[in-house]
């Protein structure tokens, strides 16, 4: 009787391996904590309600940036507890201005660290999105 339990854990755990990285992705929701480098980032602006969303399809991501929305398509593949790839495609802005001091920078840094993604992790209620140059964006769950 042990053998159909071995043999069963061992195909889900081989079926979830197979699904790529994004499995924790689609559907979700998260709220912008921390940007900047990754080894020392800054807390996001009080208030500032920075926001990252993912379609239920896994294609498309959307948010807030505290000043503007965004939306585009990401692709992201491997295990996302430890960090592979993450690229996001086709973001479009809206060009609102910003109504509070550091609200720019805030977007400006947003900006660019998700068009230079490269890699993401995901653990429990955070998710990380990390740069080619080494700037990260740290969110948690909503």
């Amino acid at each position: 009787m042990r053998l159909p339990a071995i043999v069963s854990i061992s195909m889900l755990a081989l079926a979830i391996s197979c699904t790529g990285g994004d499995y924790l992705l689609p559907g979700t929701s998260w709220y912008l904590v921390a940007l900047g480098p990754a080894s020392a980032p800054q807390s996001a602006l009080e208030g500032s309600a920075a926001t990252l969303l993912f379609s239920e399809d896994g294609r498309s991501i959307a948010g807030y940036t505290g000043c503007n929305s965004y939306l585009g398509s990401y692709k992201a593949g491997g295990d996302s507890l430890t960090g592979d790839s993450f690229t996001v495609r086709g973001l479009f802005w809206t060009e609102a201005g910003c109504p509070g001091p550091g609200l720019f920078e805030q977007e400006r840094a947003m900006k660019d660290i998700l068009i230079g993604a490269q890699r993401y992790s995901s653990i429990k209620l955070s998710l990380t999105i990390e740069s080619a140059d080494g700037r990260a964006l740290f969110f948690d769950r909503r």
